[in-house]
């Protein structure tokens, strides 16, 4: 028997493709079947997208009028609950105007391909910044693309999802260059994948941490650091939990309650993980050690750097920070990251903080600062010459910015569910140096 506020959220799953890497603080374990029966109750009915492909079909053809509007009701009600948490599927606005490319300040923009995911339709493309299609890989079985990284012979490595919190239904996975499958590995990995300088596949994993609590009764979800050859075959992995657990001066603040029956306790939500990119970093100061990794944990507020070979927690920060997602390390030794703001602020922000000093050195909010939100995910990303490109994720855009705040590109998806609203999307761009090869070999013309 599914009790209610269970058959809600897989009510809700169903209606809205509430997202696997953003959804709240506990992670429920219900069948698929009830978010099946639950579905079909509501009357949720199969859709072309706007590429072709279709939302999840509902079972059964008729259905009782009453118990689908209360089904209904219940469901908006807890809608706007997980709309203001950011886990949403698609924007929250009906798109309007032009999609693709739509401002290109030449003489700003910084030259390069990207690469981007439409999480619930499965797909990855990679076009330049006219905003022409080089390629794109289709995910099969249905899964979601969470994150996507290309590496240097054209494969991308692919971090999936059913679309369901069960560990066991997420993978990572290596695609060809003409979308064959290399190797998939049925772990849980999560949110976030990169090919370390080293050469090593970066991941985080989720795993399950029993005795936990001030009564060693409840269970935890916690996240592994996980590293993997270019095969797919384990190397090493660290605990976060256990790092945090050895630094009795961080403790962590109280994890959200618990929205769902039988749940993980998610503490961390981490949701960001990236190797040491600039090592020459270290004559400048012994902090930026060539094993360093960055870490964003999202439901502490918290960005936290371990120290691979020491296998601890080196350093940590959030000052005014709220839900944060992608830190990651500028050429000057600068962390830069994506700061959602959360329902305590409703509007997000791009914030760059000196690990050595803690002193904010850069920030760029909207102007309004509304007209700038995604409650979950979204994205950072460092370009030579001092740009900012920012994928918010939430809206479906994706756009670069100046140091002044000026725009120098603006992208909007073109990927669509049936009611016209863009799907969520995460972007990072390559230098011409890194594609072009690829293309070359393969005969692509440019």
């Amino acid at each position: 028997m599914v009790s209610r506020p269970s058959l809600l959220a897989l009510l809700l799953w169903s209606l809205m493709a509430c997202a696997e890497g953003e959804r709240p603080a506990s992670v429920d374990e219900g069948a698929g079947q009830a978010a099946r029966d639950a579905a079909a109750s509501a009357g949720v009915a199969d859709a072309p997208l706007a590429d072709g492909s279709t939302l999840p079909e509902a079972d059964g053809a008729a259905h009782d009028a009453p118990a689908a509007e209360a089904a209904v009701v219940d469901a908006n009600a807890l809608s706007e609950h997980i709309a203001a948490l950011g886990y949403a599927e698609f924007a929250g606005s009906l798109a309007e105007g032009p999609s693709g490319v739509v401002h290109h300040d030449r003489a700003l923009t910084t030259p390069g391909y990207a690469l981007y995911s439409v999480v619930p339709l499965s797909l990855s493309v990679l076009i330049d910044t006219e905003g022409r299609v080089f390629n794109s890989w289709r995910v099969p079985d249905g899964h979601w693309t969470m994150r996507c990284e290309l590496l240097p012979d054209g494969d991308v490595l692919i971090v999936g999802t059913h679309g369901a919190a069960v560990p066991r239904q997420r993978h990572l996975m290596r695609m060809g260059w003409d979308g064959e499958l290399v190797w998939r590995r049925d772990i849980a990995a999560h949110h976030d994948v990169e090919l370390t300088p080293r050469g090593e596949i970066l991941t985080l994993v989720g795993t399950e941490r029993e005795g936990r609590g001030v009564h060693g009764d409840e269970s935890w979800a916690d996240s592994d650091l996980v590293l993997l050859d270019l095969d797919g075959h384990e190397l090493d992995r660290l605990s976060l939990l256990d790092m945090l657990d050895a630094r009795p001066d961080l403790r962590l603040v109280p994890a959200p309650s618990k929205d769902l029956d039988d749940a993980l306790i998610d503490p961390l939500h981490a949701n960001s993980v990236e190797w040491m990119p600039h090592p020459e970093l270290g004559e400048v100061d012994p902090f930026y050690r060539p094993s360093l990794v960055l870490v964003s944990l999202r439901h502490q507020s918290r960005v936290v750097a371990v120290d691979w070979e020491r296998r601890a927690i080196a350093w940590h920060w959030g000052q005014g920070i709220v839900r944060q997602h992608e830190a990651t390390l500028t050429p000057e030794g600068r962390v830069l990251l994506f700061d959602n703001g959360g329902r305590q602020r409703r509007h997000s922000r791009v914030v760059e903080v000196d690990p050595l000093s803690g002193r904010v050195t850069w920030s760029w909010t909207a102007d309004p600062p509304e007209r700038f939100y995604s409650p979950g995910r979204g994205t950072v990303q460092p370009l030579p010459g001092g740009n900012v490109l920012v994928s918010n994720s939430s809206e479906g855009e994706a756009f670069e910015l100046t140091r002044d705040g000026e725009l120098a590109w603006r992208w909007l998806s073109p990927h669509f569910n049936r009611d016209g609203r863009r799907g969520s999307i995460r972007m990072r761009r390559y230098e011409p140096a890194f594609i072009e090869p690829i293309l070359a070999a393969r005969g692509v013309d440019r």
